[in-house]
């Protein structure tokens, strides 16, 4: 097959971008955003899992000892995968970073070309436009400018739910395994979305209901979205372990504070301003490309699909890609955002770049073999890639390039105790000001302690104390699966205004000696959580097999 010159220049800059992925990890810092944050946890949960607590919800070194219940809230899936990881690279957060990423950012492209091919006119074409999706400038900006590693890794099952939709309005020769292979779909992309990434779920969420309800149009045929449909149902069910805690919970965490780095750097949220301000200027160069990129290539293919036999889905992706762009223009419908159940949880409005990203990838692998625009787009978005990239790495100030975990094991403020002060920033340095407190603090002078145990899970003590009433403050942070039991006594639990877990112990007789416990305990809810996990993973299961018996003509 011979290629024209601008065919030969594509594939070039596009081989160029996808070296780039395998070339950062060996040179390029995890400084980021939220690079603190990440390589703190990369740190913790790794090294617990190893440990044998599969699912480490507290992490007992944050906030300076005082601990965090960051995995109560924040989805696990993307640092489970990193404690496979860290039976390789142990205590490594960066080389576990770099991994992990790469991993995504190659599965991410292998879902959406399975999801292409159903809609592609070639093979060819398919993988041209899922190896787009694995390298447009806004991949790269998740990433390592933002360091987003759940995010990044939600990119891999966005296509899974799209392509559950195709085969369950698809023809098929054999319908039941369609039906099965659409649910265990929907299922594994649901439940994978859920388990990485709140914000992105919520943007599948609205846009998984603009897709389907035009792709069932278009095929006059809405009843069987019923599968995809029972589909997200199981995989909310797998899902279950993380999402009732932190349903249950969220009243205990200061969502308020989801949007002091918007606050705290003078940032609107909107691409097209804050790249005026100077911080993070190659950032918002990247989002303004891809959304660039993602209009042009709606806008220019809509008007040339009516005509190419592909115009239903391209309309769909118009439409996505619509949405995606009004709510990022400045004020336009900044009022009507916060009313849309869940969106406040997207936090910023680029975010809806990510429909943007898989519309593209749609757009090429429809269109790259008819027209030059988008070769061309193509060509312009790896080399803008390749520019982010390099102008990053040459301009980043060399006092921040370190690749190492924040002292302090400092977490996200939203994660701060509900006792503690409202002002994130005076809270964390509270914190820090009581990071070489003892494990206990009474208030009383003839009050003895000894610790005889510490483990991720639980610190053991023994206590003696004069009669009376006597108040202890725990240096680690409250949370309502706390708990400090006794042999002897009732403790009342409470939490001081530094977040620190406080007890009043209760004593009529002269003296006591008393073995006390301070633990993580599964509350009723976890449990409920990982049943139900259970159940869907079963079903789940269940379905894998009924599609690997689908394959042998005997056992159909």
């Amino acid at each position: 097959m011979k290629y024209s010159l601008l065919e030969k220049f594509v594939f070039l800059s596009v081989g160029a971008a996808i070296v780039l992925q395998f070339v950062m990890p060996l040179g390029f810092p995890i400084v980021g955003h939220d690079a603190p944050i990440h390589l703190n946890w990369l740190e913790q949960f790794p090294k617990l899992f190893r440990e044998g607590n599969l699912y480490p919800r507290w992490m007992p070194e944050s906030f300076w000892g005082f601990g965090s219940p960051a995995f109560y809230f924040y989805p696990p899936l993307a640092y489970w995968c990193a404690s496979i990881i860290s039976f390789i690279f142990p205590n490594n957060p960066v080389a576990i970073y770099q991994t992990l990423g790469l991993l995504a950012t190659i599965a991410s492209v292998g879902t959406c070309y399975i999801y292409l091919r159903l809609i592609a006119p070639s093979k060819r074409s398919a993988l041209v436009g899922a190896l787009v999706y694995g390298v447009l400038p806004y991949r790269l900006l998740d990433l390592y400018l933002r360091n987003a590693l759940g995010e990044h890794v939600a990119f891999v099952f966005l296509p899974l739910i799209f392509w559950s939709i195709e085969i369950a309005l698809g023809n098929s020769k054999n319908p039941k395994r369609q039906v099965v292979l659409s649910v265990m779909i929907s299922t594994i992309g649901w439940g994978g979305m859920l388990l990485s990434n709140i914000p992105s779920s919520v943007i599948a969420i609205y846009s998984t209901m603009v897709y389907a309800v035009m792709r069932a149009y278009s095929r006059k045929n809405f009843l069987r979205l019923i599968f995809p449909a029972l589909g997200s149902v199981i995989g909310v069910m797998v899902a279950a372990i993380y999402l009732l805690p932190a349903a249950e919970f969220s009243n205990a965490i200061m969502m308020s504070h989801l949007w002091d780095l918007q606050s705290s750097n003078g940032n609107s949220g909107y691409a097209l301003i804050d790249v005026m301000h100077g911080k993070y200027r190659f950032f918002y160069i990247g989002l303004i490309t891809t959304l660039i990129s993602g209009g042009w290539l709606a806008y220019r293919f809509y008007r040339t699909s009516k005509n190419s036999g592909v115009g239903s889905i391209v309309s769909v992706f118009f439409i996505l890609v619509l949405i995606g762009t009004i709510f990022q223009i400045p004020f336009l419908l900044h009022p009507l955002w916060g009313i849309l159940p869940g969106s406040r949880l997207i936090q910023f409005t680029y975010r809806l770049d990510i429909l943007v990203v898989l519309a593209s990838a749609v757009f090429i692998a429809l269109f790259f073999d008819r027209l030059a625009e988008s070769k061309w787009l193509i060509l312009a978005s790896s080399f803008v890639t390749l520019g982010i990239a390099g102008g990053y790495f040459v301009t980043m100030n060399g006092n921040t390039w370190k690749n190492q975990v924040a002292e302090g094991h400092i977490d996200a403020p939203e994660y701060i105790a509900r006792g503690a002060s409202n002002d994130a920033s005076r809270a964390i340095g509270d914190f820090r000001l009581h990071a070489n407190d003892p494990l206990i603090d009474p208030d009383s002078p003839s009050f003895h302690f000894h610790l005889y145990s510490e483990t991720p899970k639980a610190v053991r003590f023994t206590i003696d104390r004069p009669p009376g009433t006597t108040s202890i403050a725990l240096h680690r942070m409250h949370f309502p699966t706390v708990e400090l039991s006794s042999n002897k006594d009732e403790v009342l639990m409470f939490s001081d205004s530094m977040g620190r877990s406080c007890a009043l112990l209760e004593n009529s007789s002269n003296s006591v000696s008393a073995d006390y416990a301070l633990a993580i305990v599964k509350s009723d809810v976890e449990k409920r959580g990982e049943l139900i996990s259970c159940a869907g993973l079963a079903i789940l299961s269940v379905l894998v097999v009924l599609i690997i018996s689908s394959r042998n003509p005997r056992a159909s």
